[in-house]
């Protein structure tokens, strides 16, 4: 706390007696010692059944808990459209067998994606020559209990499963990732990415 004041002449009365200056003290608070930085917000928790509610709640600071089953991309309402959502898109490729469409997840940090376990939520897509999920700028990102994939089709499949771009702070754990057989987890310009109790198959 500071304290400033300002002092004038001693002043004669009406009746001829002096009179004591007047002082004005104004206190201010020291922002930089006492100005702290806010607290991080709790993380909203969502818990979804279906896709298009998985879709949905993709956002930072959010935990997303994915009940048991089979969530098919694919099956999406606004598969290959436009999404209504700005922290994912669907990116085009094209393979073998014609256009397909890879979901992206950008700039969502602090998220975390957590199935009810490995070979209980699985995350799958049907394009075999395209990830399953990309993710793009996504900071303190964990992806947890879950198994994610390629269905089974025939043909060639060259399509990866995770590829994380661009970010740091991330933790694929207690996952089993499989379907084609090329990379599980592909971490591009990336810092401190964990791959823990992880499977990585056919």
């Amino acid at each position: 706390v500071t304290a400033s004041a300002s002092e004038t002449e001693p002043s004669e009365s009406a009746d001829g007696t002096d009179t004591e200056p007047e002082t004005n003290v104004s206190e201010t608070e020291n922002t930089s010692e006492t100005t702290a930085s806010a607290p991080k917000p709790a993380a909203r928790v969502v818990k979804v059944k279906t896709v298009d509610e998985f879709l949905a709640a993709i956002a930072p600071n959010t935990v997303i808990e994915l009940a048991e089953g089979v969530y098919d991309l694919s099956k999406a309402s606004d598969y290959d459209k436009e999404s209504k959502n700005k922290y994912y898109s669907w990116e085009h490729d094209r393979g073998e067998t014609g256009a397909a469409a890879e979901l992206v997840i950008k700039k969502a940090s602090d998220l975390m994606i957590r199935g009810a376990g490995m070979g209980k939520t699985t995350i799958a897509a049907v394009p075999r020559f395209v990830n399953v999920i990309n993710f793009k700028e996504c900071n303190n990102l964990t992806v947890s209990n879950l198994t994610a994939g390629h269905t089974k089709e025939p043909g060639l499949c060259t399509g990866g499963v995770l590829l994380i771009q661009d970010s740091s702070d991330i933790n694929v754990e207690s996952c089993g990732l499989f379907g084609c057989g090329t990379i599980g987890v592909h971490g591009l310009n990336c810092n401190r990415l964990y791959v823990p109790n992880c499977s990585i198959y056919e």
